[in-house]
């Protein structure tokens, strides 16, 4: 046998292994579900929904959804800042709010479509707030000033928007690191990161700072459970763990992603350490829920390994759709549009929401036009439904 045919059958061999794992089935998940609080029971919601960066308000039903939740819950509450919204970042694709004429109309619409889920009369009056994180689109995935400018667009942008009345604000700040910290009502602290900036940062003095700021801020918390977001999740079953189909690219991305070459994926160096150094600022208090988007999933992944998040989630389903794995711990998963609901009642009991559409990109986007249109956006919006639910504490 030549080297040749023998190379070619070690690859032939290959793409059938590959071809073999990737059509074995997932296990799977028990089903689970609680029942919806009456308001008395509540003191507060945290909404979580990430890479919403091509959605127009006009066309995606997952925007119309989650106004409409955001206006209910805001009023059922009915007192200041009991509702909260945490985008985990990718607020703008391709690369960011771009400040020139030809590209800033398009680039400012999406994020506005963002800012009209809090626009609502009940969202206004009772000062739901919106909490913008930025991502490495966000960012243009870029090191230099560049980058930064993005990221001061869009925090000009939401300035804006905050004189006009809605409450949405980009944290961190641009160009800032964190963690800001946002406690809501009297039972939850929010620490709120741009793990965007971490891995793109050369700086090893701020990143320091930011994992003793991190630690202090957990170490502080008192009573408070936290919940951590960023746009980077700490666990995953997704595409950027190394869940992907090995015919894509003859499985090079793949194996790619499992030697740690691709800077914004789980198993590269840099992403490593950054969860590394975040292992470290928990061992004070590790957080109930560490949220974060950059796969477009849904998932929730339990954990009892100290000091890691108790629950890890993935809300990065906004407006695209990737592939998904398994992994342990995993509680759900789909690979549909939605977002997540934390529902925190008085008694200090928290509940998790899964609000979701079929499995189906076409629940992304309505592409028709007029009557059309709003016939499509009514019948798509209304398959968004609590698809599971679970105690976490």
């Amino acid at each position: 046998m030549t080297h040749r045919t023998a190379g070619n059958a070690a690859l032939s061999a290959l793409l059938v292994l590959g071809a073999a794992a990737c059509t074995r089935p997932l296990p799977v998940l028990a089903p689970s579900q609680v029942p919806e609080p009456p308001a008395s029971d509540v003191e507060s919601v945290i909404y979580l929904v990430g890479d919403v960066g091509y959605a127009d308000e006009n066309r995606n039903p997952i925007v119309r959804r989650m106004r409409n939740d955001i206006e209910d819950w805001s009023a059922a509450l009915g007192r200041d800042s009991a509702v909260a919204v945490v985008f985990l970042g990718d607020i703008v694709y391709p690369v960011g709010l771009r400040h020139t004429e030809e590209h800033f109309a398009r680039d400012s619409a999406i994020v506005q479509s963002q800012v009209n889920m809090l626009a609502g009369p009940n969202a206004r009056r009772h000062r739901a707030a919106g909490f913008f994180l930025a991502g490495n689109h966000d960012w243009g995935n870029a090191r230099d000033e560049t980058g930064v400018q993005r990221l001061r667009n869009l925090e000009e942008f939401l300035d804006r928007r905050r004189v006009e009345g809605v409450s949405v604000y980009l944290r961190p700040a641009a160009g800032k690191p964190g963690p800001t910290v946002v406690d809501v009502g009297d039972q939850t602290r929010l620490l709120l990161l741009d793990t965007a900036w971490w891995l793109l940062a050369q700086d090893t003095v701020l990143k320091q700072q930011m994992f003793r700021e991190t630690h202090e801020a957990t170490r502080t918390a008192g009573s408070r459970f936290l919940i951590v977001a960023a746009h980077h999740p700490f666990r995953s079953a997704g595409a950027h763990a190394g869940f992907i189909p090995f015919w894509k690219a003859f499985g090079l991305r793949m194996l790619l992603a499992r030697s740690g070459s691709m800077m914004q994926d789980l198993n590269s160096l840099v992403y490593r350490e950054l969860r590394r150094e975040l292992l470290d600022a928990f061992r004070s208090r590790p957080p109930l829920i560490f949220a974060g988007g950059h796969d477009h999933s849904l998932q929730v992944i339990a954990s009892d390994t100290f000091p890691q998040p108790r629950y890890n989630v993935v809300s990065g389903s906004g407006s695209k759709l990737s592939t998904l794995g398994h992994t342990e711990g995993m509680r759900y998963r789909a690979a549909a549009p939605g977002y997540m609901r934390v529902v925190i009642h008085h008694s200090g009991r928290v509940d998790l929401f899964v609000i979701a559409s079929p499995e189906d990109d076409a629940y992304l986007v309505c592409g028709d036009a007029g009557a059309a249109l709003e016939a499509c956006m009514a019948a798509r919006t209304s398959e968004f439904i609590t698809r599971f639910g679970m105690r976490l504490k």
